[in-house]
This record gives C-alpha cells, structure tokens and sequence, in this order.
C-alpha cells in the first residue's frame, strides 16, 4: 500500500494541471465524515452486530459520496453480505452477531 500510495503521490504532483479535485472546504468536510464514520463504526459494530452495521455504514458513505440511493443500497447490502460470507463462514473470523443473532 506504501509503494502505491508514492505512486499516486507522484503522479498527483506531476499532474498539476488537471482539473482534479482541489481542497475545498466541501471535500475536506467529506473526508472528514468519512474518517469519523470509521470511529464511530467501531464503537457501533459490537452493539449491533456485523451485518445491519455494515450495511448502514456503506449506505451512509456512498451517499455521503453522492451514489444514487438505490445503488447504495443494493451495493451495501451486497457487500455487507459478501464479506460476512467471506470472513465469517469462509475464514471462520467471529464477527459480532448483535442483538437479532445475525
């Protein structure tokens, strides 16, 4: 990840004529969300278990990333469901069950 992110370090600095995205407070403020939603979903995760808090996290932030609703609902269930397949019954990695027992 190291080595990717200096590639993309470099290549953000060559390309300083582009029209990617600047420092706006809009887009710093999103960055921001982002970061504190990975806090709070920490906190959260225990208390209602894997799946529901997965699935509303991922709906939040792709719409905070502004994702067409039903994409961002279909994409987190999706996801959400994927992953506790992968890591839960493949990889056998407990994951916190929460109140409804899933």
């Amino acid at each position: 990840m190291a080595v990717f992110g200096t590639i993309q370090l470099v290549q953000g600095f060559q390309a300083r004529g582009t029209t990617a995205a600047r420092y706006e407070p809009a887009n710093l403020l999103r960055a921001a969300l982002v970061l504190a939603s990975i806090g709070l979903y920490t906190l959260v995760v225990p208390r209602l278990g894997f799946l529901f808090t997965s699935s509303l996290f991922l709906m939040g932030l792709m719409i905070l990333l502004r994702v067409r609703l039903a994409v961002a609902v279909v994409a987190a269930a999706g996801v959400a469901w994927a992953s506790a397949l992968l890591f839960g019954w493949v990889l056998r990695v407990p994951l916190p069950p929460g109140p409804l027992g899933w």
